[in-house]
């Protein structure tokens, strides 16, 4: 009962033993490498209060010590994986507040990070989902983190095959959701871009005619799609209800930065990146189309943008402990769209030493 056993005990649902601490939840999925019924032991030791298992697995609750069962909620359901994704919707009800999805073939991560620092700014209680934990385990374990003191919720949902966005999309019911971009990712699971464009689409599929959905207007295969309900484009193109315009790069501070202006309902302002990289572009202003329909302040989206870091291997700087150089880690995302703009922007910076490209696929 979703208004029963969380609301006595709120606590932290998790699926690698690992992770567990006292007090938590434990789900134990049966993986392709591992089966979380293997670590029961393990995680009641670390003080689990609550298990959800197989229920062609109770003979292994016989062979544990009756002391560490003590006190234990105990589930015992068809499906561990289905009952994680039915919990997560069930959890998802509880909530009235706005609830974002961003998804496309680049850039989930860094729009959702872009996003994550302008909500800072405006210190307005908001849950960002972790890292890029975005498949329908990482989706679900991320809406079970949602609390009533949270003002706006912010998911990243990503797929590799047919199918799978309808399953994500059912689980959140996004309020507003975005397509960062569409690109050769994915390629051999949902087709070329018009199939890729379609898949992600689907991100809308339980909308209604109030929700909003936020697509980039400069991919064709986006833009061309229509849609039942009210679409914000954002991107480079002066169409675009969103969009970057005078974009070039400067060289700041001995450091080569990239800059645009960007231009929104009746608001103008060029805003410098931390970055020369070219991607980051339309990560910021897609960013700032939902922000505007999250009531943030122009200023304060532009202060979020030019505050905010490169994270996690997307052409992230990290300084060598001799002093004497750097790495760009741009591992995550391996695209042709994505390390054409990683190259053309680590040729473009500005250094006195060799520059050194480890490129793999």
């Amino acid at each position: 009962s979703k208004n029963n056993l969380f609301n006595r005990c709120y606590c932290e649902v998790k699926f690698d033993s690992r992770d567990v601490k006292r007090g938590d939840a434990f789900i134990a999925l049966n993986g392709a490498v591992n089966d979380g019924h293997n670590f029961l032991v393990d995680v009641l030791e670390k003080g689990a209060s609550i298990l959800f298992i197989g229920n062609r697995e109770l003979y292994r609750l016989k062979e544990i010590n009756r002391d560490l069962l003590h006190e234990r909620i105990i589930f015992l359901v068809e499906d561990t994986l289905e009952a994680l994704k039915l919990l997560a919707r069930t959890w998802r009800d509880r909530f009235n507040y706005p609830v974002v999805g961003i998804t496309g073939s680049i850039g989930k991560t860094t729009t959702k990070e872009i996003l994550r620092n302008i909500l800072k700014k405006t210190n307005v209680p908001a849950f960002v989902s972790h890292k890029n934990q975005n498949t329908d385990i990482g989706l679900s374990v991320n809406i079970l983190r949602m609390c009533d003191e949270h003002k706006v919720a912010v998911f990243e949902l990503g797929i590799n095959d047919k199918g799978e966005m309808t399953v994500l999309a059912d689980i959140l019911r996004p309020s507003m959701a975005l397509i960062t971009t569409i690109s050769h990712s994915h390629v051999k699971g949902l087709g070329g871009l018009k199939g890729i464009a379609e898949e992600k689409s689907k991100i809308f599929s339980k909308f209604s005619a109030n929700n909003i959905g936020f697509i980039c207007g400069d991919i064709p295969v986006l833009a061309d799609l229509s849609f039942s309900h009210p679409v914000v484009k954002f991107g480079q193109r002066i169409k675009n209800h969103v969009h970057a315009r005078q974009v070039r790069t400067e060289v700041v501070d001995g450091e080569k930065v990239t800059s645009f202006k960007l231009k929104m309902y009746g608001e103008a302002q060029r805003i410098f990146l931390k970055t020369n990289h070219f991607g980051f572009i339309n990560n910021a202003v897609a960013a700032c189309a939902i922000s505007h329909f999250l009531n943030i302040s122009f200023e304060t989206m532009v202060d979020g943008i030019e505050s905010f870091e490169p994270v996690d291997s997307r052409f992230e700087k990290i300084s060598m402990s001799s002093r004497d150089g750097f790495v760009i880690s741009d591992c995550y995302n391996a695209s042709p769209e994505s390390m054409k703009a990683a190259i053309l922007a680590f040729n473009e910076m500005p250094v006195e030493g060799f520059k050194v490209a480890i490129l793999g696929d």
